[in-house]
């Protein structure tokens, strides 16, 4: 009964239940309309989920212009899930018009919050300057954050910078050890470098059998580079 009032808690809640299947039947449109009944009284985390659901055609319509609407509402209460959402709304053009410099300023905000996936964006940005001027050094630091927290394709990219020397100082050992953690979380990339770590003796001994291995699992990925160098190791 608080739901069908003004209650955006109970609301929120009540939509919870229809996306979880949770003491009812699940069911998206059901729960959509009551988060989009919670958003509107000023629940925030409602807010993001409605614009979530349109995002992502949960129990709605895809609407990406509402969806930008909602994740902007919340992300200027300060919801990071909702300043990242918003971010690759600008990053990738949907339901806005795309935008960079935008997409990195709501990317840095939820990263400065410590949001991983949002390290890792502020850090390709200012690896491939995308809204901002490159900067490998900022790179590697946003990089290393969102490594810490487990993130494989930051590991893969930091260690690429160790692996190189841009940003910070070459190091192919840092770079064999993160190579390694992102491999074995199945990047692909990181397989195939790992592969090079082995063949070339970098980081670690030469190998040539344990390069081929994780050429062979690169390339069981699809990564193309490793399955160029298999094929000319192999004939």
């Amino acid at each position: 009964k608080s739901a069908e009032g003004n209650n955006s808690d109970s609301q929120y809640k009540l939509a919870k239940c229809y996306d979880k299947g949770e003491g009812v039947s699940l069911d998206y449109a059901e729960a959509a309309k009551w988060y989009q009944k919670a958003a509107e009284g000023g629940h925030l985390e409602a807010q993001y989920e409605i614009a979530y659901c349109y995002s992502y055609a949960w129990g709605v319509t895809e609407d990406y212009k509402l969806a930008v609407a909602w994740f902007q509402t919340a992300a200027d209460r300060g919801h990071v899930d909702a300043q990242y959402e918003l971010a690759k709304c600008y990053d990738n053009g949907w339901g806005v018009t795309k935008d960079w410099k935008t997409a990195f300023n709501w990317f840095l905000v939820a990263a400065n919050q410590g949001h991983m996936k949002a390290q890792y964006s502020v850090g390709y940005s200012y690896e491939y300057g995308e809204g901002t001027s490159i900067d490998y050094y900022e790179a590697a630091k946003w990089y290393n954050l969102a490594a810490q927290q487990g993130h494989a394709k930051s590991q893969y990219r930091l260690g690429m910078l160790y692996y190189l020397g841009m940003g910070v100082a070459t190091d192919f050992d840092m770079a064999f050890k993160l190579f390694t953690d992102a491999a074995q979380q199945g990047n692909a990339a990181a397989m195939n470098q790992l592969g090079d770590c082995y063949y070339y003796g970098q980081g670690t001994s030469v190998n040539t059998a344990t390069a081929i291995e994780w050429y062979r699992k690169a390339a069981d990925e699809g990564n193309e580079e490793a399955i160029k160098k298999l094929n000319e190791l192999e004939n």
